[in-house]
Protein backbone atom coordinates (compact mmCIF):
# COMPACT_ATOMS: atom_id res chain seq x y z
CA UNK A 1 0.00 0.00 0.00
CA UNK A 2 1.57 3.07 -1.02
CA UNK A 3 2.42 5.95 1.64
CA UNK A 4 -0.56 7.79 0.55
CA UNK A 5 -3.31 5.83 0.70
CA UNK A 6 -2.24 4.54 4.01
CA UNK A 7 -2.20 7.88 5.50
CA UNK A 8 -6.20 7.91 3.83
CA UNK A 9 -6.83 4.80 5.35
CA UNK A 10 -5.08 5.92 8.67
CA UNK A 11 -7.52 8.92 7.89
CA UNK A 12 -10.52 7.23 7.67
CA UNK A 13 -9.76 4.92 10.75
CA UNK A 14 -9.62 7.99 13.22
CA UNK A 15 -12.57 10.23 11.45
CA UNK A 16 -14.54 6.45 12.15
CA UNK A 17 -13.14 6.04 15.58
CA UNK A 18 -13.86 9.31 16.65
CA UNK A 19 -17.33 9.12 15.26
CA UNK A 20 -18.06 6.07 17.41
CA UNK A 21 -17.06 7.65 20.18
CA UNK A 22 -19.75 10.28 20.03
CA UNK A 23 -22.36 7.52 19.49
CA UNK A 24 -21.02 5.88 22.40
CA UNK A 25 -21.43 9.05 24.50
CA UNK A 26 -24.78 9.10 23.04
CA UNK A 27 -25.69 5.63 24.35
CA UNK A 28 -24.31 6.26 27.66
CA UNK A 29 -22.92 9.41 28.93
CA UNK A 30 -21.18 7.91 31.79
CA UNK A 31 -18.42 6.63 29.00
CA UNK A 32 -14.76 9.11 28.95
CA UNK A 33 -12.73 6.41 26.42
CA UNK A 34 -13.35 3.68 24.29
CA UNK A 35 -10.53 1.88 22.66
CA UNK A 36 -11.14 0.48 18.77
CA UNK A 37 -8.81 -1.54 16.36
CA UNK A 38 -8.76 -0.42 12.36
CA UNK A 39 -6.30 -1.38 9.90
CA UNK A 40 -4.34 -3.39 12.25
CA UNK A 41 -3.92 -0.33 14.63
CA UNK A 42 -5.00 0.60 18.20
CA UNK A 43 -7.15 3.74 18.52
CA UNK A 44 -7.51 5.33 21.89
CA UNK A 45 -10.65 7.55 21.94
CA UNK A 46 -10.98 10.25 24.86
CA UNK A 47 -14.05 11.75 24.97
CA UNK A 48 -14.63 15.28 27.64
CA UNK A 49 -18.19 16.84 27.88
CA UNK A 50 -17.77 20.66 26.91
CA UNK A 51 -20.56 23.14 27.75
CA UNK A 52 -23.90 22.77 27.95
CA UNK A 53 -25.74 25.18 25.13
CA UNK A 54 -29.28 24.59 26.30
CA UNK A 55 -30.88 23.32 29.66
CA UNK A 56 -31.31 19.30 27.96
CA UNK A 57 -27.88 20.10 25.35
CA UNK A 58 -24.08 20.14 25.76
CA UNK A 59 -21.35 19.75 23.81
CA UNK A 60 -19.06 16.57 23.61
CA UNK A 61 -15.51 16.50 22.12
CA UNK A 62 -14.47 12.71 20.79
CA UNK A 63 -10.62 12.69 20.35
CA UNK A 64 -9.09 9.83 18.28
CA UNK A 65 -5.45 9.00 18.85
CA UNK A 66 -2.98 6.25 17.00
CA UNK A 67 0.46 6.50 17.35
CA UNK A 68 1.26 10.17 16.39
CA UNK A 69 -1.81 11.36 14.24
CA UNK A 70 -5.81 12.37 16.25
CA UNK A 71 -8.40 14.02 14.80
CA UNK A 72 -10.79 15.64 16.75
CA UNK A 73 -14.89 15.95 16.24
CA UNK A 74 -17.42 17.78 17.99
CA UNK A 75 -21.27 17.03 18.72
CA UNK A 76 -23.86 17.46 20.91
CA UNK A 77 -25.22 15.43 23.25
CA UNK A 78 -29.20 16.39 24.32
CA UNK A 79 -31.55 14.28 27.16
CA UNK A 80 -35.18 15.66 26.51
CA UNK A 81 -36.42 12.81 29.08
CA UNK A 82 -38.16 10.87 26.46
Amino acid sequence: MGSLVRKDFETYCLVQAALSGLEARRANDGITSINLHCGGKNIHVRLREGSWISTSCYEIESVAHSGTRSIKLKGVVCDFGG
